[in-house]
């Protein structure tokens, strides 16, 4: 199966001040060249992929993670959404990923929505909480931040994936290796269980 990584980065100032004024996400997850084309999320830390436990419909369903098997519920369809009311990427995530940038910088006016291939519904947050290690689940689109995410270049092919209601990105519990480990939302600190590739 193919498994090339979607293009992520160009290091030169003119994508710096693209990404910076808000026109940079699209380009940073490869969306300009197939915005049809679902992708798989896998983690730095375990290689494993983000997905739907036993590949489940309902509401609600718990998001963990598994040995890639490039099935419908490891794929998922990252759709950019308008949005007017959100939070500041934290200060920290930005130091990381571009050392020389101001101390807040809110982010750009390019949210995604991330959608379960085999159903439909959406990664979120369990009842759009802020605190930390709330797994996260799948609703219905339903217009609320809870569900917009950005996507936040490391400049090794990975993101850190920041969820646009808490300020928190999704992070693999304990740092696990194993196919099952909840995927929740946690504070940054940049670890590897943070970072996530996107493949085709």
């Amino acid at each position: 199966m193919p498994r090339d990584p979607v293009s992520i980065y160009e290091t030169n100032i003119n994508d710096l001040l693209d990404l910076f004024l808000g026109k940079g996400t699209s380009m940073l997850l490869g969306l300009k060249r197939n915005a049809t084309q679902p992708v798989a999320i896998v983690n730095k830390l375990s290689g494993k992929a983000l997905e739907v436990e036993n590949s489940s419909v309902n509401q609600g369903a718990r998001i963990q993670q598994g040995t890639w098997n490039d099935t419908p519920n490891q794929r998922w369809f990252v759709t950019r959404a308008k949005f007017s009311n959100h939070m500041p990427i934290p200060a920290s995530i930005f130091r990381e990923v571009h050392r020389f940038w101001s101390t807040f910088i809110p982010f750009s006016k390019a949210a995604y929505s991330v959608i379960a291939d085999h159903s439909g519904l959406c990664l979120d947050v369990v009842s759009g909480s802020t605190e930390s290690a709330e797994a996260v689940q799948k609703l219905p689109l339903n217009g609320g931040s809870s569900h917009l995410w950005a996507f936040v270049p490391d400049r090794k092919g990975f993101n850190f994936i920041v969820n646009l209601c808490s300020g928190r990105v999704l992070d693999v519990m304990d740092s696990s290796l194993k196919n099952c480990a909840t995927v929740q939302q946690h504070p940054f600190d940049g670890r590897e269980s943070q970072r996530w590739q996107l493949l085709t």
